[in-house]
């Protein structure tokens, strides 16, 4: 089974809450990973949206293997 992201991290890695995004810049972009950065580490919120997602996947895709030449998986990040 795939999993999109390890919950332990590995020798080197950032956790992604403590991860600084300027707050000073005119882009979107910023704004975009504070926003992404706030769904990842709300564990409830961040549940309702994989249930919502779930829900999406097509009944041809197998939920164990995911889509065929994806990296992305419909489990949980637990």
């Amino acid at each position: 089974m795939r999993v999109p992201a390890s919950p332990q991290l590995q020798l080197g890695e950032l956790d992604i809450a403590s991860i600084g995004i300027s707050s000073r810049s005119r882009d979107d972009i910023p704004q975009l990973l504070r926003g992404l950065q706030y769904l990842y580490c709300n564990d409830e919120l961040r549940d309702k949206i994989f249930n919502i997602l779930e829900k999406l996947i097509p009944p041809t895709v197998n939920i164990e293997l995911g889509r065929p030449g994806k990296y992305w998986s419909w489990v949980h990040c637990d």
